[in-house]
């Protein structure tokens, strides 16, 4: 079976760990009345000024931000700060669903 990364919403919801793209924890806060993900995105470092050599510890407050549904940060592209899970999960096989990759009863 295929091992992948990529973000998935029900897992996330549940308690499993995701971050953005460039490696950034992010925790789960709701889902809005307008079908967008709410989540806080914990920095982990920021740059002061204008040079890479004044960086800083990021603040533990994290920032919100809306999410598509699917992880993506807009519409139509991909980022960055697209979501995606930090530990790998399997996909596919004979006992899945192909679409929703949940276990088919027999």
């Amino acid at each position: 079976m295929a091992k992948t990364n990529s973000f998935n919403l029900e897992m996330f919801k549940n308690g499993k760990a995701a971050q953005t793209k460039l490696g950034n924890p992010v925790k789960f806060i709701c889902i809005t009345n307008d079908g967008k993900l709410f989540v806080r995105v914990y920095h982990r470092n920021r740059i002061i000024g204008f040079s890479t050599k004044n960086i800083a510890p990021a603040d533990n407050n994290g920032t919100t931000y809306k999410y598509n549904l699917n992880g993506t940060k807009y519409a139509g592209s991909h980022s960055e700060m697209d979501l995606e899970m930090v530990d790998s999960y399997e996909v596919g096989g004979k006992n899945r669903d192909p679409k929703t990759g949940r276990f088919i009863k027999k």
